[in-house]
């Protein structure tokens, strides 16, 4: 890997997160829907290319031995200090919102030209 691709990665990823941040505090619907808690990823395949073993190495991403591939996690998630924080994304629990992170934030990979999709669970 080079210096260069590596800045390459680290401005991907940090569009898709400012992405992913404006779509979780978009207005949107209110009501029950928002209420469900649950978490979201993004899924990366497969998990030999040059992006996704960087996003491993650099503790943003982690190996899904189960369905293949690797995950993104929602940011609250993400990071071995996992401290509590003022940031809205990082607080809220809302499926939904997390929902919504994801798909934006791998529509910006794949724009990118890197194979992603959301995956959301409900609790």
């Amino acid at each position: 890997m080079t210096a260069v691709q590596e800045q390459r990665w680290k401005a991907l990823v940090e569009a898709a997160d400012q992405a992913g941040i404006a779509a979780f505090l978009e207005p949107g619907p209110s009501g029950y829907g928002l209420g469900v808690c649950g978490h979201a990823w993004i899924r990366i395949r497969p998990a030999s290319g040059g992006f996704a073993r960087w996003l491993i190495r650099t503790s943003q991403a982690r190996r899904d031995t189960y369905e293949g591939g690797i995950a993104v996690m929602s940011r609250s998630l993400v990071g071995p200090d996992r401290v509590p924080t003022l940031n809205p994304v990082e607080a809220e629990q809302s499926a939904v919102r997390h929902a919504a992170y994801a798909q934006a934030f791998a529509q910006v990979l794949a724009a990118g030209g890197v194979p992603a999709f959301a995956e959301a669970h409900f609790d």
